[in-house]
């Protein structure tokens, strides 16, 4: 009986993958949509982003080295990435919600032995610091919690290099902020940390009335009736009248809130163009009883209605949740090796980048089926005690062994034979359509 559940979800698997691919080939030519499903299937079951490993995994019947030939001629078409990226945007922006949580990220791959990568700038190493040679990313997620447990939704990702393109990163997020607005009819609330805290991104939020939560520096001076002060001083009005618990034991964070006005003016002027938001003040409180340091937040939620504690409970346990990103950035790096990608071509990267993020995707995806799936494959996907908790938290690495595990098994022509592995020799011959 369990060997009949193995041979239906395995093929339903491949009848999700054909129809994820079908609905994000808006705009491409019949080449580049056979290109798309072939990499993408050689992706999932090779699980790297290594070219030849990719092709080793097509099994074609023409030679290795022609098969990788076909591919990275495929990867260097220009404005293939920005079809794709557009396609998987609309197809994602439909299953955001009123209170999902848009979770922006600007990242960076480094590649500090590579010489000869085209678009190869200067910039700083997120994990440790340095300054090193790599690409900027930026990434974009949305998070659903659900009735039980929660949904990842990858929406974007973007290689970039000041060095190659013309606009700079700070406007091609707020065009993505923008497409994001528009394909989801404005719902969601949008998580930004430090780097966020811009005049130009507040005013952006502020006009399309999107919800925001943005993690301050504290450097701008705000607006308090009528008069500009210090972030500090502005701070240090506000009366820390809100408990909630902190995330260590016995842990409290103090808080309060005041509505105040941000100058979208760059310089000083006699009457200046401003915009409302709420300052949420926070500081910890240990067990002992010992003051912490403070941090702060700007947010609005137009779509709310909110009271004054509602409001800053709201902001910080959706701030809290701008780390889910990072659980991706790592799960991506370690799985699919992330940072290994070894094109040359600066459009070949950006192809290459765009094509994983739609693999991703894919896989984020099937965690909505994560329980049939767990019935037919128990050793892949729960624990040796069988609990059920498990696929309702970060289950997306045991997804990543279920579908190198399937599509490894899956061969692209019917004249090909199946591996004749326990399961997969009773697995019908489904030729890619």
């Amino acid at each position: 009986m369990n060997q009949i559940k193995r041979i239906k979800m395995s093929q339903k698997l491949q009848v999700k993958f054909h129809q994820h691919i079908y609905s994000l080939q808006l705009g491409l030519s019949l080449p580049e949509k056979k290109f798309i499903k072939d990499i993408s299937k050689g992706m999932l079951g090779s699980g790297t982003v290594i070219v030849r490993q990719i092709s080793q995994q097509l099994k074609e019947s023409i030679s290795l080295k022609k098969t990788s030939e076909r591919l990275y001629n495929n990867l260097k078409k220009k404005g293939l990435s920005e079809k794709l990226e557009q396609n998987l945007l609309l197809k994602q922006c439909r299953n955001i919600k009123k209170d999902s949580l848009i979770l922006i990220d600007p990242s960076d791959i480094m590649k500090p032995q590579s010489k000869k990568m085209e678009g190869l700038s200067k910039l700083r190493d997120g994990s440790n610091g340095k300054i090193g040679a790599g690409y900027d990313l930026l990434n974009i997620i949305s998070y659903n919690q659900e009735d039980r447990g929660y949904s990842i939704l990858p929406l974007y990702s973007s290689l970039y290099s000041k060095n190659e393109e013309i606009d700079t990163k700070a406007s091609i997020i707020l065009d993505r902020v923008c497409d994001i607005t528009v394909y989801s009819g404005n719902k969601g609330i949008f998580v930004y940390d430090r780097g966020g805290d811009t005049r130009i991104n507040i005013a952006d939020f502020s006009k399309n009335e999107n919800g925001y939560i943005i993690r301050s520096m504290g450097k701008r001076g705000l607006i308090v009736d009528n008069k500009e002060l210090s972030f500090q001083k502005v701070c240090n009005k506000v009366e820390l009248t809100y408990k909630f618990p902190g995330k260590k034991k016995g842990e409290t964070i103090l808080c309060g809130i005041k509505r105040v006005k941000v100058r979208l003016d760059p310089h000083p002027k006699k009457y200046p163009q401003t915009t409302e938001t709420w300052l949420v003040v926070c500081r910890f409180k240990s067990k002992s009883g010992k003051l912490g340091g403070y941090f702060y937040l700007l947010c609005d939620f137009p779509q709310h209605q909110l009271s004054s504690k509602d409001l800053i409970s709201k902001a910080l346990e959706s701030y809290r949740l701008r780390w889910k990103i990072e659980e991706l950035h790592r799960q991506i790096k370690q799985d699919y090796g992330w940072e290994d990608m070894q094109l040359l071509s600066y459009t070949g990267l950006k192809n290459l980048n765009t094509i994983l993020w739609i693999v991703i995707s894919f896989l984020y995806s099937l965690k909505e089926i994560s329980l049939q799936l767990a019935e037919a494959f128990p050793e892949l996907l729960l624990d040796k005690k069988n609990k059920l908790d498990i696929l309702y938290g970060f289950v997306y690495y045991r997804l990543f062994k279920l579908t190198k595990k399937i599509f490894s098994g899956f061969l692209k022509y019917k004249k090909n034979v199946f591996k004749q592995s326990n399961y997969e020799k009773y697995q019908l011959k489904i030729s890619f359509l």
